[in-house]
């Protein structure tokens, strides 16, 4: 009797040692995602949900007009570049064409810091840092480049680097030299 109560203990050990690692590597694996549940008709793409009548896993109202087309003046191409210090809660100019959008918390962000430091320093280039998880404006900002961010970065999620005036993105945690290329290819001679 003994040798089964132990055996199904055992059992039920090993499968609760299995349960706690999936969880954990599901932890691991969402990142720094912000939790979003929608009701139909609306989907869920990125962090938010939105109407997708063409199934194209971009919310309509975010289409990005085919390139041989001018911008309107309400698309992120043409953003005032004004957006509110989360510390003063006051509007602040973006001085750089690149931006960091992070999340307070998110360990991917943090572990970025230094290394975004880094290629400040190493460029000349200074990133706009704001945060979105706790700053609305910001997250609303976010919301305008999430149809780029998704495109060049295949999902939706931060660390997200941006250059506003190419609305092109590189996302996550990456080495320094990944970055310096973003900079790189992304930069304009003349502000830069």
């Amino acid at each position: 009797m003994k040798k089964i109560l132990s055996s199904e203990i055992g059992h039920y050990m090993k499968l609760i040692a299995s349960l706690l690692v999936l969880l954990a590597a599901g932890i691991l694996l969402s990142g720094c995602l912000r939790q979003v549940s929608c009701n139909p008709p609306h989907v869920q793409i990125g962090a938010r949900c939105c109407l997708d009548s063409n199934n194209n896993s971009v919310c309509d109202e975010d289409e990005i007009p085919p390139m041989n087309q001018t911008p309107q003046n309400d698309t992120p191409a043409n953003f005032t570049n004004m957006t509110v210090n989360p510390e003063s809660n006051k509007s602040q100019v973006i001085e750089s064409d690149f931006v960091e959008f992070f999340g307070a918390g998110c360990i991917h962000c943090q572990r970025m810091a230094p290394i975004v430091s880094q290629v400040e320093n190493e460029t000349g280039v200074n990133f706009t840092k704001l945060e979105t998880w706790s700053n609305e404006t910001n997250y609303d900002l976010y919301k305008q480049y999430e149809p780029v961010i998704v495109h060049d970065c295949g999902l939706s999620g931060v660390p997200a680097f941006i250059n506003m005036r190419t609305a092109r993105a590189i996302c996550g945690e990456m080495v320094a030299s990944d970055l310096k290329q973003f900079v790189k290819e992304n930069s304009n001679s003349s502000n830069e």
